[in-house]
């Protein structure tokens, strides 16, 4: 059986990454979205130490390998701001010899600050911290998609493109 591709989706919070990684879920059928979010609810207490989002993303990575060596497609979606762990990913997967292919969403400040205050108010990020995370983010990793003024069908029109011609 054919392996299947592992997609890394990320960018700030309120860019898009959920709707963006449950329609490519949809479209790549069988595949498996991996919020990093739902991968750290198995553990209780839920605590944002840094341990805990190193374990559910490295093993988000292993996940999706096993996945893909059974024919489904894996979307792991995060903020990903730490560099090292996001190519510590790619390792795994690579390793495994399955095709791994991230892709950083990105709209400009002043969007995102419209996003954050659209979203449902217990998601609302303290305008400080999308600016401190925004202007500190590594925009340079994976290919960079726009997603400002476009509807998710084109965002996820643009990974399936550059997915299928690479």
């Amino acid at each position: 059986m054919k392996s299947r591709p592992v997609i890394i989706i990320r960018g700030c919070p309120g860019f898009g990454k959920t709707t963006t990684s449950i329609l490519l879920r949809e479209k790549l059928k069988p595949a498996a979205r991996l919020s990093i979010d739902t991968i750290r609810y198995f553990v209780v207490p839920r605590e944002f130490k840094p341990e805990q989002f190193l374990v559910a993303q490295i093993n988000a990575a292993r996940m999706a390998v096993g996945y893909a060596e059974v024919g489904i497609a894996s979307i792991i979606e995060d903020v990903f701001d730490d560099v090292q762990v996001l190519e510590e990913m790619r390792g795994i997967v690579e390793s495994a010899g399955i095709s791994v292919y991230i892709f950083t969403l990105y709209v400009s400040l002043e969007c995102a600050f419209t996003r954050n205050f659209q979203r449902d108010i217990y998601y609302h990020q303290r305008p400080e911290r999308i600016r401190e995370l925004y202007e500190s983010y590594d925009w340079s990793i994976g290919k960079l998609i726009h997603s400002e003024n476009k509807i998710v069908e084109e965002v996820v029109e643009d990974i399936l493109n550059h997915v299928e011609n690479s």
